[in-house]
């Protein structure tokens, strides 16, 4: 959480900034994001026009009680699909995933299949995963609360 006053990072449990010692509505960042109709708007705008999409997949994740959902798009285009989604960071952790790969493919000269089968492991991870991961990556961005 974020003081309101003066912007200092609260611990979790706090609810008085011990850097200006005020602070009774903390703003919430990252943390368990109230669901409202602020909430909808934020994912709104954040998402645009895919928005009735994702809330209706987030839905059925809820009634689930799972982080499991496919999702087409991340499985066909996987890296094209998170980097349109601006999920950056994970962008470059699968690059990087994806670099060690090719880097052990060519050492111990393992067949093209090798790297085939990989490739698809990887898009039915992020197929798998991609809903949950660009929930997670909103929810960091959307800030709810007094500004």
């Amino acid at each position: 959480m974020i003081c309101e006053r003066c912007g200092a990072t609260l611990s979790p449990d706090s609810m008085i900034c011990s850097a200006c010692d005020g602070v009774e509505r903390p703003v919430l960042v990252n943390a368990a994001l109230p669901r409202g109709p602020e909430y909808e708007r934020q994912a709104r705008l954040f998402i645009g026009d895919n928005h009735k999409f994702y809330q209706a997949k987030w839905a059925r994740m809820d009634a689930r009680r799972t982080s499991i959902s496919w999702n087409w798009a991340a499985f066909l285009l996987f890296l094209f699909w998170i980097g349109y989604r601006r999920m950056y960071g994970v962008g470059i952790m699968l690059i990087a995933i994806d670099a060690i790969e090719f880097g052990l493919e060519e050492a111990f000269r393992w067949p093209a299949l090798v790297s085939g089968l990989f490739n698809f492991g990887f898009g039915l991870a992020i197929g798998l995963n991609g809903n949950h991961w660009y929930r997670n990556h909103m929810e960091r961005k959307i800030v709810i609360g007094p500004h």
